[in-house]
């Protein structure tokens, strides 16, 4: 399953980076950096999987997929980043990787990190958004966690009933 989900999860990545290269073209680094960061996540838990570290593969896609999608939002506008609900898309695939304590793990760890940028925001000590949205790229950025989650729960009903 690792390897679908890192499959899935760079397409999806190829997905955002590609709108964000067009919609934000003066940002051109940024999106450099995070395709080839997300490039990286891919090549090396596809090597770990390849080599027979499949849980090890789990617990790393997972971890760097967080840590991904979580650090860029704080010079995008902390909690008001459009990024910060890809993390549910991340729950999802702890559950699926590392059952229901990974899962769970992965949430308190999201709501804890999720209040931190509250914090920072409410304190002022949150940078100015580097990436500031508007209504239609916001709603491009709710839409790639929704297909995200839509992808994986079709990816999990028929793994469970080829399981079955």
């Amino acid at each position: 399953m690792v390897y679908a989900l890192t499959i899935i999860w760079s397409m999806v990545t190829g997905v955002v980076v590609s709108i964000g290269f067009l919609y934000f073209p003066q940002l051109w680094l940024r999106w450099l950096l995070l395709l080839s960061i997300a490039l990286l996540i891919a090549a090396f838990n596809l090597t770990l999987n390849h080599f027979g570290r499949t849980r090890t593969a789990s617990w790393s896609l997972t971890i760097m997929l967080w840590l991904y999608i979580t650090i860029p939002c704080y010079s995008a506008g902390g909690i008001f980043a459009p990024g910060i609900l890809s993390q549910m898309s991340v729950i999802l695939t702890a559950g699926f990787l590392l059952g229901r304590r990974g899962g769970l793990g992965i949430g308190i760890l999201t709501i804890a990190a999720d209040f931190g940028l509250a914090y920072l925001e409410v304190t002022g000590h949150l940078p100015a958004p580097i990436v500031v949205h508007d209504p239609i790229s916001r709603w491009i950025s709710a839409m790639i966690p929704l297909g995200t989650v839509l992808v994986l729960q079709y990816y999990a009903i028929n793994h469970l009933r080829s399981s079955v």
